[in-house]
């Protein structure tokens, strides 16, 4: 693996543009904090955020909420937040949503290379993912979060791109725990960003309805 020191800018990442896809159900402050910081230590133009229209490996595991709900809440986690803007792109398309598509079509449009960020988990089943060669082969990777020097969690698929590791504080926050603390009337002020708390409200999102 090719890689640098957390505020080692590659010469390939620097005023790139970094895309961050996911379900965002909901967003949480994780995701608003890797975003921010493969902003700053790759020294990017910009992070997309890519909110799935249709997260293939997800819904054949359950459902997933609505995707107008999920774009509008993602839109609101990344509000005021300079350089990271929401790309609605897998949403409008139709069919399931693959990363390798939403790379093809960046690269027509800008004529350039992206830096693909990914968490740890993300990077140890790359693999699975659909064209997985010709996704690695048609983007630079920034690991988010990952121990520097560990390559035992990331998939072997990676060593034929550059990879990048970005450093960021340990957080414990994600979105299948914050759905379940909504479902049961919990609080989860402080893991999800305020303004997506008050959409969740306003929308009547993930309570349970069996529960009082």
């Amino acid at each position: 693996f090719s890689r640098v020191a957390p505020r080692g800018a590659l010469s390939t990442t620097r005023g790139g543009i970094g895309i961050l896809g996911g379900t965002f159900d909901p967003p949480h402050v994780g995701h608003v904090t890797a975003a921010v910081q493969c902003l700053e230590q790759l020294e990017l133009a910009e992070v997309l955020l890519f909110v799935a229209g249709d997260p293939w490996q997800k819904t054949s595991a359950g459902a997933v909420t609505a995707a107008h709900h999920r774009v509008a809440m993602t839109q609101h986690a990344a509000h005021g937040l300079r350089g990271v803007s929401v790309d609605d792109r897998e949403v409008l398309r139709a069919g399931p949503s693959f990363t390798i598509d939403t790379v093809d079509q960046l690269v027509r449009d800008t004529g350039r290379r992206p830096i693909l960020l990914l968490g740890a988990d993300a990077a140890a089943g790359v693999r699975t993912w659909h064209r997985a060669e010709e996704l690695v082969a048609s983007v630079d990777v920034a690991i988010v979060g990952r121990t520097t020097g560990s390559v035992a969690t990331t998939d072997s698929l990676l060593e034929t791109t550059t990879v990048v590791e970005v450093a960021m504080p340990r957080m414990d926050v994600s979105s299948a725990d914050i759905r379940s603390r909504l479902a049961v009337g919990r609080r989860v002020d402080g893991m999800v960003p305020a303004a997506v708390i008050d959409y969740i409200e306003m929308h009547g999102l993930y309570r349970d309805p069996e529960c009082p």
